[in-house]
């Protein structure tokens, strides 16, 4: 069972310059109404660990994506009641992961997983620790979890353990620009899951992640998975995640020239919530516009901390049909998306 992952203003740096260290705390947890969009590319090796590193990620190239993660409350899944004591909800579209983000650390509490047209909850009966906080160089932590779910009538019994290091810091270069006070965290992740008498399927994965303060997950991540079933193995696979355009504009890099956006639900029904990025203290307009070029709604959003802003507009009692959605900060940028009203 694949655990999907899991905004704060960028200092661009010269050359040269030294990188503060970074701390992750329980303020950079998730939290509802935040999201990060993510690129995947073919696997790069990572392997510059200690102070101050360089980690050159500009060689990637987008096969895939940008693929949105958003941040929801529980009760907006339909299945807080199976996860009480969850904070927040990972939501890819498809499949929901429940958090309990709490001083001493980031965990996971259970699943919903829609897959080969199947959906199961899988609920952790000994949580998985994601990121303990405080978590700054030379953190070291291991974990083990037990989890288990029920498809086609049988009990799939899971385990999982990991083992991680903060073994580096300094400045992470993707393929829209720079980004500084970065956290590396690298480790090993191992699960196993069985049928009892069925099938045993065992994934052992090498991850290295990349963690800013400010941001609510990763800003980069590469993994190597090798997969076995009933002790043979059956697969490899490499890849790279890093975060997209979208999200590196709302942070004031230099290829900062037009406000990614993005609306959700499609279709919406009487709401639709607008995510956008920009820096902090920055003025937005939005204005939501037919299919005949008239302003059908308008509302102006003032924004606070940097990174993605999150803006609802109700579109209750419009047609149905396409709309475009305008956004203008009070600098003259831009971005535009497509809104579907059902």
């Amino acid at each position: 069972m694949e655990v999907k992952g899991h905004l704060a203003l960028v200092l661009i740096v010269s050359a040269g310059a030294l990188a503060a260290q970074p701390t992750m705390t329980v303020a950079d947890g998730p939290q509802p109404d935040q999201m990060m969009t993510y690129s995947s590319s073919t696997f790069i090796p990572i392997t510059a660990t200690g102070p101050n590193a360089v980690w050159d990620l500009s060689a990637a190239q987008e096969m895939a994506g940008p693929d949105a993660i958003y941040f929801v409350a529980p009760d907006a899944t339909g299945f807080e009641a199976q996860f009480p004591g969850a904070t927040v909800a990972t939501d890819d579209g498809t499949n929901f992961i429940f958090n309990r983000v709490a001083a001493d650390g980031w965990y996971i509490m259970g699943q919903r997983v829609v897959a080969s047209g199947m959906s199961f909850l899988a609920h952790y009966t000994d949580e998985q620790l994601v990121m303990p906080y405080p978590c700054t160089f030379n953190t070291a932590f291991a974990d083990s979890f037990l989890y288990n779910y029920t498809v086609q009538g049988m009990l799939v019994n899971g385990s999982g353990l990991s083992d991680y290091t903060a073994n580096g810091f300094g400045t992470l270069i993707l393929p829209h620009g720079t980004i500084d006070n970065v956290l590396r965290l690298s480790g090993e992740f191992t699960t196993q899951e069985e049928i009892p008498g069925v099938i045993s399927i065992r994934s052992e994965m090498d991850i290295v992640s990349f963690y800013k303060p400010g941001f609510p997950d990763y800003l980069a991540q590469t993994r190597e998975i090798v997969q076995y079933q009933d002790g043979e193995q059956t697969g490899t696979a490499s890849g790279l995640f890093y975060a997209s355009e979208e999200v590196f504009t709302a942070i004031g890099g230099p290829a900062a020239q037009a406000i990614g956006v993005q609306a959700w639900p499609v279709p919406a029904a009487t709401q639709v919530q607008v995510a956008y990025g920009l820096p902090g203290g920055r003025v937005a307009d939005l204005q939501l516009v037919d299919m005949n070029g008239r302003t059908v709604r308008s509302m102006r959003d003032h924004t606070s901390a940097s990174g993605i802003q999150v803006a609802r507009m109700s579109v209750e009692g419009l047609p149905a049909g396409l709309y475009v959605l305008n956004l203008r900060d009070d600098r003259g940028q831009r971005g535009t998306c497509r809104v579907v009203v059902e």
